[in-house]
């Protein structure tokens, strides 16, 4: 992933119904030639490849290939196993996300986009306590979950607002939603709506 002025430049793996999330892995096949390609130069540089959401809903473009949501996902390599044939299985880390962009005019079998990276994501006086007091409610109403709950609880607050994240929202939109937000409070705003919709009714965030 190379850098111009404020914005950077990441190879593209477009996939139907993916959003990479902060702290997410997503492991991966690679077979198809141009994606070999993409594999072999991002791991000969920074190993960082984009993962782009496919949108299913845009009209093909003659002569132009499939539209892409402009919220990115960029994961690195953080596992590379090589077969012989060509082939390999890979697994990305989340490590930042881009926005907006167009496509470089690069000659390689795959896309590589220009986007502007979002800035690193500050929690404080985000309301991440009231996401805490929703997850202990959820624990009390689910003794069964309860140490599951405690271990969610206990985490840090951009990694608590992470792992919700990657719990809760099912929905390609709600994903990319999450992923959209620069703003934690934004995050959290979301997440809190997701709680609230799963504890019993009459339960309110104050209760705890």
């Amino acid at each position: 992933m190379s850098s111009s002025a404020d914005e950077v430049e990441v190879r593209l793996f477009p996939l139907p119904r993916v959003v990479l999330l902060p702290g997410a892995l997503l492991p991966l096949h690679i077979f198809e030639p141009r994606y070999r390609a993409l594999v072999a130069d991002a791991l000969a540089d920074d190993r960082r490849i984009g993962v782009a959401t496919l949108l299913p809903d845009a009209a093909p473009q003659p002569g132009l290939p499939p539209a892409i949501h402009p919220i990115i996902g960029v994961g690195q390599i953080i596992q590379h196993q090589p077969f012989a044939d060509g082939r390999s299985n890979i697994v990305l880390q989340h490590v930042a996300t881009i926005a907006g962009g167009a496509p470089c005019d690069i000659s390689t079998p795959y896309r590589v986009w220009r986007g502007r990276p979002y800035a690193e994501r500050e929690p404080a006086g985000s309301g991440v306590d009231r996401l805490r007091v929703l997850v202990l409610q959820l624990g009390a109403a689910h003794p069964h979950a309860r140490d599951d709950v405690l271990r969610l609880a206990r985490l840090p607050d951009l990694s608590l607002v992470d792992a919700l994240a990657r719990k809760l929202l099912d929905e390609v939109d709600d994903r990319l939603a999450f992923l959209g937000y620069e703003r934690v409070a934004d995050q959290v705003d979301l997440l809190v709506d997701r709680l609230a919709a799963v504890l019993p009714t009459g339960t309110a965030a104050g209760d705890c």
